[in-house]
């Protein structure tokens, strides 16, 4: 069992006899545990902290705050849409912030060097929620918009 459904189960999110059905159930209906979960009630954001946890990347939350579009301009629509990853921020020491929702993904971590070597910039990586990631994505459309 992997360490995030360990944490599942230790932090008392599920039972571990409820643990198999959620999974049979996720599967079928193609939907990830994680959106089962918060279908059920589950907090995205105590799921998010108990992922980043098991995965041992730190969770960054947008908490209803926009990227600016700058910022959104450093990672190309398509890519962001491809690999689950979206630009946050650069920080004031010129760091990319970028939100995934797989940081263990090797390609959209192979994406995201690309991308910061391309603006010569560092990067750091977060674990984000579906949700901030949905919301982001709506963004681009302003930025689609803006570039008309």
């Amino acid at each position: 069992m992997d360490k995030f459904l360990e944490l599942l189960i230790e932090k008392g999110v599920v039972k571990k006899e409820a643990l198999k059905g959620l999974q049979e159930q996720a599967d079928s209906s193609g939907i990830s545990l994680e959106e089962m979960l918060v279908n059920q009630g589950v907090k995205e954001e105590d799921l998010v902290k108990i992922k980043a946890e098991a995965l041992g990347f730190p969770a960054k939350f947008l908490k209803d705050q926009r990227v600016p579009l700058e910022v959104l301009k450093t990672v190309p629509e398509e890519s962001a849409r491809y690999y689950k990853i979206i630009p946050l921020a650069v920080t004031d020491e010129n760091v990319l912030e970028i939100g995934m929702l797989d940081p263990t993904d090797i390609k959209a971590q192979e994406a995201v060097q690309f991308i910061a070597s391309k603006l010569n910039l560092p990067f750091k990586i977060y674990l984000i929620a579906l949700s901030d990631f949905k919301e982001v994505l709506e963004e681009y459309k302003a930025l689609g918009a803006e570039m008309t």
